[in-house]
């Protein structure tokens, strides 16, 4: 059943002439070690971003204040509940200075979890590497736990992370918005978010092939790789 409805998806996607989701809806049913598809868009907002004009996106909030911290390698345990990620992998971006901030609402153990990158990074599903020195700031995994929904931590994080990585020296700031997730692409793009480039990724067996195009020139750069990067790079 499962199947014919996927099936159903495809062709209705082709349909529309949304082709890219079509063959998104395709990975999603094939292995991931022979087929995989993703598109996603690298989004900037740019220098003059306040915590004012981050708090203003989200308005007053009516629940219990939220604290928010930087977590260290002695909250390894509470990003693993939260993120669902292997101990070593979160001690290997802590290691690589990787920043995660931890929320929690008042006293209560943290339950959301939000990560910033600096520097070369190379992001994993989308075959995508960038350099985000010397003053850019990339935000990458945000969770929050089923029970800590609707709480406002999601939004308080931003807030302090935003002025946090200002005081630090940051001033450009990049998030990626993937396919699967159109009406985060349309709110970003309602809050001013500007779209810098396009991502489009394809895996087939041991072959995986990224594609840029930029949006101000419109220009598209091929990358064709067997292996991730490993020297002076950040994996996420």
């Amino acid at each position: 059943m499962r199947a014919f409805e996927s099936i159903g998806r495809i062709f209705g996607h082709l349909f529309k002439g949304r082709f890219s989701l079509a063959l998104f809806t395709l990975a999603r049913e094939l292995p991931n070690w022979l087929f995989r598809y993703n598109k996603a868009w690298l989004f900037s907002y740019g220098e003059g971003w306040t915590r004012e004009r981050e708090l203003s996106q989200f308005g007053e909030s009516e629940n219990p204040p939220a604290r928010v911290k930087v977590a260290t390698t002695s909250d390894v345990e509470d990003v693993v509940r939260i993120c669902r990620v292997e101990r070593e992998r979160v001690l290997y971006l802590l290691n690589s200075g990787a920043t995660c901030f931890l929320g929690s609402v008042g006293d209560t153990a943290p339950s959301s979890a939000n990560w910033c990158a600096h520097g070369r990074c190379f992001v994993r599903g989308l075959g995508f590497e960038h350099d985000f020195a010397p003053d850019g700031s990339y935000g990458f995994w945000s969770f929050t736990l089923p029970e800590a929904r609707g709480k406002g931590l999601h939004s308080a994080i931003l807030v302090e992370k935003t002025r946090i990585e200002q005081d630090r020296g940051f001033r450009k700031f990049y998030g990626i918005i993937e396919l699967n997730n159109e009406r985060r692409y349309l709110t970003r793009l309602k809050m001013g978010y500007n779209p810098l480039m396009t991502i489009f990724y394809v895996k087939l067996l041991f072959l995986e092939i990224s594609a840029v195009r930029h949006s101000e020139t419109n220009k598209l750069a091929f990358r064709v790789f067997l292996r991730e990067p490993r020297d002076e790079v950040t994996i996420i």
